[in-house]
């Protein structure tokens, strides 16, 4: 190996050193979380650098393909948090082939894993499930059961947004025997807030709250900051399905905290927005409109497509209470165009619903129905509990009694 190469995979061996035990660091949590994040944050540039010689050289150097492949693997969980999605994927993307000329079945298995996350965070959850379902079967080719455990939480986040509820729940529970198996309680804890969410979904919310008040404790316990921000979250969703509000406010308020802190920007967007929802169910609307507008500039800046159609829903829904019927059908119809891409169910069926509430406002009471109908068959497909409040607005769009301006929106979040 010529000289300078030498010192390059010398300084790339180093520095993958340095990402592991930010990593640990911040996997361990408490104190050592801040610790990791300040050596992360204050030795990126050489792990960046690190990384861009072991995929340069990885072709031709069996060192190098080596690095490659441990480089998104041992850093996973801090470069989750701190790296955006679309450079995470080259850097996976670089380690899976490099794992592949290795011929090391386990890395490839992780990699393909951590891909189905990656594309679960830029909302693309048709590909997040093919590549988690790939990684599953190397999962139990080679006998890892911890990544087992790992790649089915990530297939059942993702089903569960794309409204699979109960293929979730299967999926979850499946996990939560292996975590308790293995005696990972970072892992517990995650499944049981993540089961929270499916219940909560399928409209069974005191098993819900339970749920996430077991997955708080477990992440409280561990000084699991991340957790404990998602448990937050979750509860404060609850709160406000539930209609209270101000309770709701004060849950996702702790959660922004958390994540500010230790920079989630992809936690502290989606509490952003659910901060507006409450907002607008108290008719705080211009506050709401601001913070939607906010958190839409952000996601599009981190390409962040499942964040960005969230927020123009939300839009969508200010700008019909403030009687801006134009701006409102534009909104949901680029929420729509945006669930479609990404395969989000939930999302076109969310959309549908929203922009037929604004249909019957612009006296187009054909199209409403036509919307709504739409909307009512993709939710019952999914066994989704919003299925019951369409139907109520269609029955009402049938009867020919809707009440006009004085509606409330079908699925205002």
């Amino acid at each position: 190996m010529p000289m300078l190469q030498d010192a390059q995979f010398r300084h790339a061996s180093y520095y993958l050193a340095v990402l592991m035990e930010a990593d640990k660091n911040y996997y361990t949590g408490g104190e050592t979380l801040k610790q990791g994040l300040g050596l992360f944050d204050s030795e990126w540039s050489n792990i960046q650098a690190g990384q861009s010689y072991a995929e340069r050289y990885a072709v031709a150097n069996h060192r190098a393909a080596i690095l490659c492949s441990n480089y998104p693997y041992w850093g996973a969980y801090i470069l989750t948090l701190r790296q955006p999605a679309p450079e995470r994927i080259r850097w996976i993307e670089a380690a899976l082939l490099a794992s592949q000329r290795l011929k090391d079945r386990a890395a490839e298995g992780r990699h393909l894993g951590r891909l189905g996350v990656a594309y679960f965070d830029l909302g693309e959850m048709r590909r997040s499930i093919s590549y988690g379902e790939q990684a599953l079967a190397i999962d139990l080719e080679v006998g890892d059961l911890r990544g087992h455990c790992e790649t089915l939480i990530n297939l059942a986040n993702a089903y569960g947004i794309i409204g699979e509820t109960r293929q979730a729940i299967a999926l979850y529970d499946r996990s939560l025997l292996i975590a308790r198996e293995l005696k990972e309680p970072r892992h517990e804890s995650q499944v049981l807030g993540n089961l929270g969410v499916a219940y909560f979904n399928l409209g069974e919310y005191e098993l819900a709250i339970q749920l996430h008040e077991q997955s708080l404790a477990v992440a409280e316990a561990l000084g699991d900051q991340l957790a404990e921000g998602n448990s937050q979250n979750n509860l404060g969703t609850i709160y406000s399905r539930n209609g209270d509000h101000q309770r709701a406010i004060h849950c996702y308020e702790k959660r922004l905290l958390i994540a500010r802190r230790i920079g989630d920007q992809r936690g502290e967007g989606e509490t952003i927005l659910n901060i507006a929802c409450s907002l607008l169910e108290l008719g705080e609307i211009s506050r709401a409109l601001e913070l939607c507008q906010y958190q839409l500039q952000m996601a599009r800046d981190s390409g962040d497509r499942h964040s960005e159609g969230a927020a123009l829903s939300n839009m969508g829904v200010a700008f019909k209470r403030l009687g801006d019927l134009i701006s409102a059908v534009d909104c949901h119809r680029q929420y729509l165009e945006i669930s479609r891409e990404i395969g989000d169910r939930r999302g076109v069926a969310n959309a549908l619903a929203n922009m037929s509430q604004v249909a019957i406002l612009l006296g187009d009471r054909n199209l409403s129905i036509s919307l709504a109908e739409e909307s009512l068959g993709l939710f019952e497909q999914m066994g989704n509990p919003s299925a019951v409040k369409v139907m109520g607005h269609l029955n009402t769009l049938r009867s020919n009694q809707y009440p006009g301006d004085q509606s409330s929106p079908v699925h205002p979040c």
